[in-house]
């Protein structure tokens, strides 16, 4: 089997770093782009060497267009970008989004789901299909390869971050075990689906 490629985007930028928790002072970007070279350290030293992890993230003022050409550029075989929630410092949980009609964007979101959600063991808000016109919908329509958004918790609720500061590495732990499985699952040299 040849060895696949995963694109793992830290959500946001440097700059813009996204949702941040009021009382711990900790972004989306800060706690994600911490874990991620964690998981792309573990996976790309793995003896069993089937997929390779590459990070990326938005540079300064980057247009999404932009981007997004710029991972399609990278002829990945799948792409997880790495968010957290925020809404009302209450909603608590774990969710993966998808793009609407990719039944392989589908499979590799329950496959993220699935091994985030019994890490963390918070609320199971599941897999969800999104339009181009919803959160997240332009990334997962503009990329060539199957995408997904992880929203593993609601980095604005305390309890939330809470628990995944002392989870950290079975969070890592659960996105090396997801990105193995969705790779060995993947089928062809490189997959490129049409996304109507």
């Amino acid at each position: 089997m040849s060895v696949k490629k995963c694109i793992l985007i830290i959500g946001h930028s440097l700059e813009a770093q996204g949702a941040e928790n009021k009382r711990f002072k900790i972004t989306e970007f800060q706690f994600n782009r911490s874990i991620a070279n964690d998981i792309a350290r573990i996976i790309n030293s793995s003896v069993d060497h089937i997929v390779e992890v590459e990070l990326m993230h938005k540079g300064y003022r980057e247009f999404n267009l932009t981007f997004i050409k710029r991972v399609n550029q990278k002829k990945p075989d799948f792409i997880i970008s790495m968010h957290c929630n925020a809404y009302d410092e209450k909603t608590s949980g774990c969710e993966t989004l998808h793009f609407e009609g990719s039944t392989t964007g589908q499979q590799i979101a329950q496959t993220l789901q699935t091994q985030i959600h019994t890490a963390l063991g918070n609320k199971n808000r599941g897999v969800k299909p999104k339009t181009i016109n919803q959160r997240g919908g332009y990334l997962l329509k503009k990329t060539l390869a199957p995408c997904v958004i992880a929203e593993p918790f609601f980095i604005d609720n305390n309890l939330d971050l809470s628990r995944a500061v002392s989870k950290a590495y079975d969070i890592v732990e659960a996105y090396v075990i997801a990105i193995i499985k969705i790779a060995e699952n993947l089928r062809g040299d490189r997959y490129h689906e049409p996304k109507h």
